[in-house]
């Protein structure tokens, strides 16, 4: 059984994936497995996907029809053998020491989830083409357990305190994660599709954190956070696997972001904190319906 199965949905980047692919095949960490799902892409990824199969016995190749980033995770996660499972979209590229560190971390402590931070590399997350910049880093160490540590990991994912710079202090991203694929399995957590919801990120993390069961006194969940960013990440133009809507759909956002409220209300129910939190979420996204109406009219 592989350490870690890497999940890689490929569409429309044909520029991108072999930065991507490289990145991966040279990771310290060995014991991989690489799992490259074409989603029905109609330029050259299909038979750029193929090439890199013949040429690393650790990758294996899906092709589909399109569905969506989402949908072609789950995809993946469906053949995926490795102990611990990671995302990494085709316009991504990471660190060759990023897995191992990530699963170094998990193995001692037994964690369900070791996270660490990504470095944005222009895109619209930062204010030039070019520029970098850090997201989600955390400055130190840190382990959460049992309920209490799950609660307040999940208000911490939901949103950041005031003063801070993200609008969330640990991101609902899952592309800089690694989760225990036996969790995923017993409770058959899959994505949700970014074409019904505004990403197909938003409710994974809690989704996973809430079906883990405790392990010995009250240490359930287990998230590890790793000080240092491992993950460089390429904000791509619109068009390509990561756009959620295209702007000729605009005008469903509203209906699918109030959809969205109720999805929220019930992952925060098991604690009251957690719904207040969830309350001031969908307050947040009542603001963004607001926006994006009055931007259309």
């Amino acid at each position: 059984m592989p350490e870690v199965s890497i999940i890689v949905p490929v569409y429309k980047v044909e520029k991108y994936p072999d930065r991507c692919i490289e990145s991966l095949i040279v990771q310290t960490l060995s014991d991989i497995e690489i799992i490259l799902v074409d989603d029905g892409s109609p330029d050259n990824c299909p038979s750029l996907c193929d090439r890199w199969a013949k040429k690393d016995s650790r990758i294996k190749v899906i092709h589909k029809e399109n569905g969506g980033l989402g949908f072609a995770r789950n995809s993946g996660l469906d053949i995926a053998c490795g102990e611990y499972v990671g995302f990494v979209d085709s316009d991504d590229f990471v660190k060759h020491d990023m897995y191992e560190a990530l699963y170094s971390a998990a193995k001692n402590e037994d964690a369900d989830i070791a996270m660490c931070g990504f470095l944005c590399i222009g895109g619209i997350m930062t204010a030039r083409s070019g520029e970098e910049r850090e997201i989600n880093c955390f400055s130190e160490y840190k382990c959460f357990s049992g309920k209490d540590g799950i609660d307040r990991l999940m208000l911490d994912i939901s949103g950041a305190l005031p003063g801070e710079p993200e609008d969330s202090r640990y991101g609902f991203s899952t592309v800089k994660n690694i989760y225990r694929r036996s969790i995923l399995e017993e409770n058959r957590l899959r994505f949700m599709s970014e074409r019904e919801v505004m990403s197909e990120d938003v409710f994974f993390p809690a989704r996973f954190s809430y079906a883990v069961k405790p392990r010995g006194g009250d240490k359930g969940c287990v998230l590890l956070l790793l000080p240092q960013p491992r993950l460089a990440f390429k904000k791509l133009p619109s068009g390509q696997i990561s756009n959620v809507l295209p702007h000729n759909r605009r005008h469903k956002r509203a209906s699918r972001q109030a959809h969205e409220r109720g999805h929220i209300q019930n992952i925060y129910r098991p604690t009251v904190s957690g719904v207040r939190k969830g309350r001031r979420l969908c307050r947040k996204y009542s603001l963004q319906i607001k926006t994006s109406l009055q931007a259309d009219s």
